[in-house]
């Protein structure tokens, strides 16, 4: 595949009674190296080589992943939209100039370039927010700890409790503005990305089966 490329993988239906054989393992297991590394091995006959593999996936689910993700995010649908639904008897598919627009704007929040100006005041304010999300974590603990729970059940409430938190927030907040066309960093777009952020986490604490594993950090960026 080229550098860049971007993989949908749907496993939706995977859970309608299939059968994973042996091949359908190592196939995982391949997948889940290059989300964890960016590295893909190749076989040859006498030796395994890695490459680098520079892939971005987007996994479908239905519920837990077999893969390891960097962001969950549960999917949402309103009642206006599922009214809408209903009634709806094709797919409304974009032009070709709207797709087009699409891939550009995609391309530019991969590539652009962007930077954090400390004159602005954003980085301090990313580090009053990283260390004031960490004393509510810990507060949190505690609390959880005095009350017979366990620390598993309290870090969920704190978006930004660890450092690689931190880290996604500001991927979330470097790509939200790269979207707006901004190539430095304000104050305002990492607030946003803040509620971003604490809205896909609110969903997932709704979610009756549980916490997905790596719904907080994951492993490997998308």
């Amino acid at each position: 595949l080229p550098k860049g490329t971007l993989l949908l993988v749907d496993e939706v239906g995977m859970g309608d009674g299939g059968q994973l054989n042996e091949g359908g393992v190592r196939n995982l297991q391949t997948l889940s190296g290059v989300l964890r590394t960016h590295r893909l091995e190749y076989e040859c006959p006498y030796n395994r080589f890695a490459f680098e593999a520079d892939l971005r996936v987007v996994v479908l689910s239905a519920g837990k992943s077999f893969l390891p993700v960097d962001v969950f995010l549960p999917l949402e649908c309103t009642q206006a939209a599922e009214e809408e639904g209903e009634g709806q008897t094709k797919e409304t598919v974009p032009s070709l100039d709207t797709l087009r627009l699409f891939r550009l704007l995609l391309l530019q929040a991969r590539y652009g370039p962007f930077t954090i100006d400390e004159k602005d005041g954003v980085a301090e304010r990313i580090s009053a927010d990283f260390v004031e999300a960490r004393k509510r974590a810990a507060a949190a603990v505690a609390a959880a700890k005095k009350s017979g729970g366990s620390e598993e059940e309290a870090t969920p409430a704190e978006s930004m409790a660890t450092q690689e938190d931190l880290l996604r927030r500001m991927s979330i907040a470097r790509l939200l503005a790269l979207s707006r066309n901004e190539s430095r960093l304000s104050i305002e777009t990492w607030v946003r990305a803040g509620d971003l952020d604490e809205a896909r986490l609110e969903r997932i604490r709704k979610l009756p089966i549980g916490r997905p594993a790596g719904a907080r950090t994951g492993a490997k960026a998308m």
